[in-house]
């Protein structure tokens, strides 16, 4: 049964979120060696393992774990907590609905809820807040249950990039919980009325703005290209597919050192740039779409090729039907550097003071396992972690090209993002740069990016 999120001391928990709640500050920026302590000062658990590990013979037990409160989501966990039932009587797993509405939000109250020792057994983390956790304090080490589990193969079953960037000090901290990859989608409608052929594997970034220009029809009437111009977790593809880099790649495990501004990463923005500015095949803003978003002009027939992320398709799908557009997936054009894939970060946790570490464990393991790969695809509607998973996720979307998905899933690189120090803080510095030269092109593209770097290394070097 999934639950509504609501626990029996919610009133406690809000007052020791409240109490705990500049104690939780001071410790959001501490390093890996010594949160666990801050922890401890605040209320938390102490630095160490417990003791004692259950076993899943033991008492019946209560698992929860966490998603969002859509209908998927729901008919997931359902589909879920039956399959698991049926293997192991002795383990309740339920989904709570996430504590909050951002992934901001959320790792704030899920922080505060370790602290307060109420968080949830199992808990899904996201994008920028996901590495930050695991170096908290608060997150158990995976790496006794998977050699205890899974052999090399299972193993090698997850996507490298993700499963490798869940790694803090070479320990294995979180599971990946889906392959949300940036990719294309295209309107085949418009692919035929201009006598253009589907692309295929080997379409270059010439030939994507060639595509782009003949498939825009000027006056606003069509759009042959648009994406999240100013989103740093789409516009680093086309930095990588241009042989550049967001940050240098030999820093961490906390990065600090951006590297916006070196040529090839200014060229490879320069390229998306020119075509919102210079080939205006891209609109501005949405009143350039009738007052539509991105994702909603592609659906209405407003533009041709949308740039996003592979879990968009399911979106775009039940949508589609009523809007009459026949769409497909379309792979990422190929640079100097290749196609620059890029995946989030989306990984399950297990609380390190829970005293029912080796249930909560089993519950992950069997939440990620090959054999919810097809739910998961299928009912929630998300691409599964493993590579054994993605058949199915391509035959939820019957007579589409989804199979162009694959191998982006393979080569992609875990969102840059992720791996920076402050990486909120630090994202909002580059934001409002990326904004001045996309959105109102303020600036060049090279201006704003040293103007970025400059702010940046300023912050890092302020020690805040």
């Amino acid at each position: 049964m999934v639950t509504s999120g609501n626990l029996v001391n919610r009133g406690k928990r809000q007052t020791a979120e409240m109490t705990r709640r500049a104690c939780v500050a001071r410790i959001g920026h501490i390093s890996a060696g010594t949160s666990a302590l801050g922890l401890a000062a605040c209320g938390g658990q102490p630095a160490s393992e417990p003791a004692q590990r259950d076993t899943t013979g033991s008492a019946p037990v209560t698992i929860r774990w966490t998603d969002d409160n859509s209908q998927p989501s729901r008919a997931f966990a359902d589909e879920f907590a039956k399959r698991f039932s049926a293997k192991y009587p002795k383990i309740t797993p339920v989904m709570e609905v996430f504590a909050g509405g951002s992934w901001k939000e959320r790792s704030e109250k899920y922080t505060a809820m370790a602290l307060a020792g109420e968080m949830p057994e199992i808990v899904w983390f996201s994008a920028t807040f996901l590495r930050p956790a695991l170096m908290k304090g608060f997150v158990r080490e995976l790496d006794p249950f998977i050699k205890k589990d899974w052999k090399q193969a299972e193993i090698d079953d997850f996507y490298k990039g993700p499963y490798e960037g869940m790694k803090i000090d070479g320990k294995q901290m979180a599971i990946p919980v889906t392959i949300n990859n940036n990719i294309m989608y295209v309107n085949l409608n418009h692919l035929r009325e201009a006598a253009l052929p589907y692309p295929g594997d080997t379409f270059t970034r010439e030939q994507f703005l060639d595509y782009a220009q003949r498939l825009t029809k000027r006056g606003g009437d069509r759009w042959g290209f648009d994406m999240p111009f100013d989103n740093l977790d789409r516009n680093a593809t086309w930095i990588m597919m241009n042989g550049g880099e967001p940050h240098d790649i030999k820093d961490g495990p906390q990065v600090t050192k951006l590297t916006y501004d070196t040529p090839k990463a200014i060229d490879g923005l320069q390229f998306i740039h020119d075509m919102r500015w210079k080939h205006q095949v891209s609109a501005i803003n949405n009143d350039g779409r009738s007052g539509l978003g991105q994702e909603d002009a592609f659906i209405q027939g407003k533009v041709s090729i949308y740039m996003v992320a592979s879990n968009n398709a399911a979106n775009i799908a039940a949508k589609a039907p009523d809007s009459g557009l026949e769409w497909d997936f379309l792979t990422l054009p190929k640079g100097p550097g290749g196609q620059g894939a890029r995946v989030s970060m989306d990984g399950y946790v297990v609380d390190k003071a829970t005293k029912l570490g080796d249930q909560a464990w089993t519950v992950l393991r069997e939440l990620v396992s090959a054999d919810m790969a097809q739910p998961r695809a299928e009912v929630r509607r998300l691409t599964p972690p493993r590579r054994s998973g993605h058949q199915f996720w391509e035959k939820a979307y019957t007579g589409k090209n989804a199979r162009v998905s694959r191998p982006l899933a393979e080569a992609a690189r875990a969102d840059p993002r992720a791996f920076w120090k402050d990486s909120d803080m630090v994202g909002a510095i580059m934001e409002k740069h990326v904004q001045a030269t996309f959105n109102r092109n303020d600036v060049g593209v090279a201006e704003a990016m040293r103007q970025a770097m400059a702010e940046v290394r300023g912050y890092y070097a302020s020690g805040k």
